[in-house]
């Protein structure tokens, strides 16, 4: 029988320095798979995925990875330079971050970015053979003057890819758009970027993709797969199409800051994103079970269960979700001294933590089973 043409999407969720657990499930994943593919020393994840999708911290990784990097490079960056992406931007003690525009520096993390992505253009970087042109990268974004989610792609076939466009987005800085997608309100500022080279009148301002819809990617990762418009329209079935999708750990009580009385305005300035972003990536992650057929996946909520196998529906793909609960029982079976409390994005001292969250959570990833057919 002849094998069925099939392409093979990753989806990574925003997190902050929690990526730490996603890149603990990339690592378990990339190894099962370099065993798949004959224990080759020079296998990445790149080889694997067709497409990889990225929100926030999960469009640093994303890009790592469709850059060439293996998860022990994305892990080492993490867990060396974790305090330099989150540099303090005021002595907290004489100024307090909450009456200032953000609480970090973005220049150190900047500069990390250029120093790991490199400062060339995606079309640059294309030319170069460091970002491949058959293979594809996307970044989320929030667009604050359109007040609206930017996904920008590294597919030359797309509408805004066009080099006749006068505002091609492939002339932009891959870092760049990282940076963009990192912009967490409260902890960096913005990203302006100069869409048309050289027209001043081009700049356009970016915040954090995690305020889309879109912190988890993997629904809209599947529309610019398969959607027309978006200009790729691959095949959609069980047997063509593989989407994984990987969080960074659902944190149980979000805030304790409700009582019968309500909650402070302080209070829910800070905890509204989580709220939105918790609910957004649950509802994501409900839909491609809809639409796919569910391989794997922890439990969305007591009403609907996991949703997982067939249904007398037609399925658009075969769907892997790698997550976790996070509850005080998780981490102390994890092995880790956190808790929940300490379950924050930009929590460094927490970094060993989550690396022993990450080895917790992929202990989940069987790919002979979860992948089946795809191999």
């Amino acid at each position: 029988m002849e094998r069925l043409p099939q392409k093979r999407l990753l989806a990574l969720d925003g997190g902050g320095l929690m990526g730490l657990i996603s890149l603990g499930i990339l690592q378990e994943l990339e190894n099962q798979l370099r065993v798949a593919h004959g224990g080759d020393d020079n296998f990445r994840l790149r080889d694997f995925f067709h497409y990889i999708a990225g929100t926030s911290t999960g469009a640093i990784i994303a890009a790592g990875l469709m850059t060439g990097m293996r998860v022990a490079e994305l892990q080492k960056l993490y867990t060396s330079l974790g305090a330099k992406m989150f540099t303090p931007a005021s002595p907290v003690k004489l100024i307090p971050w909450i009456f200032s525009s953000r609480k970090y520096h973005h220049e150190p993390l900047a500069e990390l970015l250029r120093e790991t992505l490199g400062a060339g253009t995606i079309a640059e970087l294309q030319s170069a053979g460091v970002l491949p042109t058959d293979k594809h990268l996307m970044m989320v974004m929030h667009n604050v003057n359109t007040d609206s989610p930017w996904c920008i792609s590294t597919n030359s076939a797309s509408y805004y890819n066009q080099q006749s466009h006068k505002q091609c987005n492939l002339n932009l800085p891959l870092w760049l758009l990282v940076r963009a997608s990192t912009a967490a309100p409260g902890y960096f500022f913005p990203q302006a970027i100069e869409m048309e080279p050289g027209n001043p009148d081009s700049y356009r301002v970016f915040q954090d993709g995690g305020l889309t819809p879109h912190n988890n990617p993997a629904l809209k990762l599947f529309q610019m797969a398969t959607l027309p418009e978006y200009r790729l329209e691959w095949d959609t079935g069980v047997n063509r199409m593989l989407l994984v999708s990987i969080g960074t750990g659902r944190v149980e009580n979000l805030t304790d800051a409700i009582d019968d009385n309500g909650t402070g305005l302080w209070r829910t300035a800070g905890s509204a994103p989580g709220w939105l972003m918790a609910g957004a990536s649950a509802e994501n992650d409900l839909m491609c079970r809809m639409l796919g057929e569910c391989r794997f996946g922890p439990k969305i909520d007591n009403e609907v269960g996991h949703v997982m196998g067939t249904s007398p529906n037609e399925k658009l793909f075969s769907y892997v979700r790698y997550d976790t609960l996070l509850t005080e029982n998780a981490l102390k079976h994890a092995g880790t001294s956190l808790g929940l409390s300490s379950m924050k994005m930009d929590k460094v001292e927490a970094i060993p933590d989550f690396v022993r969250l990450g080895a917790a959570v992929a202990t989940q990833v069987d790919c002979p089973v979860h992948l089946r057919g795809f191999l």
